[in-house]
């Protein structure tokens, strides 16, 4: 039986070159690993970025010249590989224990469904149909996924965000208002329905709370938010403004995690394409200032997270 790993990326080349360093104490477990990389992308970045996944084991990747809906680069990474059994991933998401990639993969091969629970990012209604269907209204997030590629092609492969009309039926239930759910939810109740053994096992999503030292994997979510929009990016002073005041409004501590974790990424990278490296570490700086962080609250912030990385980071 073949497994593939499926990574929906963004184009921040250093992020990509520190998800790649993870992958290569669990690559054993894989025949395969895709990468669907979306943004646009100066020559010398996608070059380097290409000379990353070349070295990678088993890896090959494509680009997409413009931002992308995550769903639609899952579906896309479904769409390229054969194997059997896959596994989505995203680059905020690693893994801490390798063999806990051959532990999901072999539940999926005997047939279930490993997953991780993603609370609410949907509407009441929809949440509410699915709790009356499964006992609970949780969803998956769309990483640390193992399934049958056969079930995902089973679904209505529609792997995005989804929005629902008053009137139409979502699991049974008739809507009475306009709903949505966000990425891979609708996704998930369709694997939910098809009856498959379920192995749910928490995200370890990083939100202030303290990872345990057994974590097999952490999450730290929403590092798309960073390179390509709040810094360097060309959405223009009026955007970059709300977007300044929408980390200030973040929960305490959520825009120093991700600036911290965006900060370790770019100074593991150090000596990489050395004049844009420079560039993007000047970019950082500057909206880390601008959302009102100092160097040495990152520094703290990056210290208490040096527990979590059980991977070379160089």
């Amino acid at each position: 039986m073949s497994r593939a790993a499926l990574l929906p990326a963004g184009a921040d080349p250093f992020l990509i070159a520190y998800w790649l360093r993870n992958y290569a104490t669990w690559a054993q477990f894989v025949d395969e690993l895709r990468i669907t990389v979306s943004g646009a992308l100066e020559p010398e970045v996608l070059a380097y970025i290409e000379g990353l996944v070349a070295a990678a084991p088993n890896a090959t990747m494509t680009h997409i010249g413009h931002r992308t809906d995550h769903g639609k680069m899952i579906g896309v990474l479904v769409d390229q590989t054969d194997a059997a059994h896959v596994m989505l991933c995203e680059d905020d998401a690693y893994i801490r224990r390798p063999g806990i990639v051959d532990e999901c993969f072999r539940f999926a091969e005997d047939g279930g469904l490993v997953a991780t629970p993603r609370d609410s990012y949907a509407s009441v209604e929809v949440t509410g149909a699915a709790a009356a269907t499964f006992g609970e209204g949780f969803s998956f997030w769309p990483c640390f996924v193992f399934v049958a590629r056969e079930h995902l092609l089973a679904t209505d492969r529609q792997f995005g965000a989804t929005l629902w009309k008053a009137g139409e039926t979502v699991l049974g239930h008739t809507l009475r208002g306009q709903s949505v759910a966000d990425t891979f939810v609708w996704a998930s109740y369709q694997l939910r329905s098809m009856g498959l053994a379920e192995r749910v096992l928490d995200n370890h999503r990083m939100s202030g709370q303290r990872i345990p030292d057994d974590a097999p994997w952490v999450h730290v979510g929403s590092l798309s938010s960073g390179y390509g929009w709040a810094y360097l990016s060309d959405i223009g002073e009026e955007q970059y403004a709300i977007e300044v005041e929408h980390f200030a409004r973040l929960p305490p501590g959520n825009a120093a995690q991700r600036v911290a974790w965006w900060d370790r990424s770019w100074a593991a990278a150090r000596g990489a394409i050395p004049g844009y490296h420079r560039r993007y570490g000047e970019a950082l700086a500057k909206f880390r200032g601008d959302i009102g962080l100092t160097a040495g609250m990152i520094d703290t912030m990056k210290q208490s997270h040096d527990s979590i990385v059980t991977w070379a980071e160089r």
